[in-house]
């Protein structure tokens, strides 16, 4: 009889465990959804703004909902944003960025949204007008802004021809390894960049692409 009440007793208790659990990974779920809702929800309203930057320097015939799944991608549309790398705004420019576009178009606040979007369309053109890809894929141009122009124009002249495919597979970046014992993998981060920019940018996109992405 005792054996009986104590395998009841265990079999409640996992009982209680799993009904914890099960009530834990819903509430985690549902944080995930609103998280990611409220990004989007915090990005459409830089939609406007995006559009007349980007085709102010780019011409109307630029996707600028790329330029907002830019934003996405780098700050979750949150223009208080700082990173512990010293990234600043929505944009999360960097301190010697922002000097770099400052000493063109003045100076800019990064967690202003008006002067930090300004500030990346022009920074975007002025880095699109050295995409070596024989279409000018914005690809190319985004993967400038997250990895660097240099770091970039060498996996291209390794890989011998500006594919995404080669180029990634002939990267050699570093693996860092973090506090927490976390490994980043530097070419996975730079070469999926491009990748969420384009799938965040769609969410926004109303117009054909007047210039190519791939």
């Amino acid at each position: 009889m005792k054996y009986l009440i104590k395998q009841l007793l265990i079999l409640v208790i996992g009982l209680v465990i799993l009904f914890y659990l099960m009530c834990l990974a819903s509430l985690l779920t549902d944080w995930n959804e609103e998280a990611h809702a409220g990004a989007l929800d915090r990005c459409e309203q830089y939609v406007h703004m995006e559009r007349t930057q980007h085709w102010k320097y780019f011409g109307l015939t630029f996707p600028y909902h790329y330029g907002v799944g830019q934003i996405r991608q780098e700050s979750a549309c949150r223009a208080d944003a700082v990173a512990f790398d010293g990234g600043m705004g929505l944009m999360q420019v960097m301190p010697k960025t922002q000097g770099y576009i400052e000493n063109y178009i003045g100076q800019f606040d990064p967690y202003n949204p008006n002067q930090a979007i300004r500030a990346q369309a022009w920074y975007m053109y002025t880095l699109h007008k050295s995409n070596f890809e024989k279409d000018k894929a914005l690809w190319v141009t985004y993967m400038f802004y997250n990895s660097g122009q240099g770091t970039v124009t060498k996996e291209y002249k390794r890989a011998g021809q500006a594919c995404f495919c080669h180029m990634r597979e002939v990267c050699k970046r570093k693996v860092i390894t973090l506090k927490s014992g976390q490994l980043l993998d530097l070419c996975t981060i730079g070469y999926e960049y491009p990748i969420k920019v384009y799938n965040y940018g769609l969410k926004y996109k109303i117009l054909p692409d007047g210039m190519g992405y791939w």
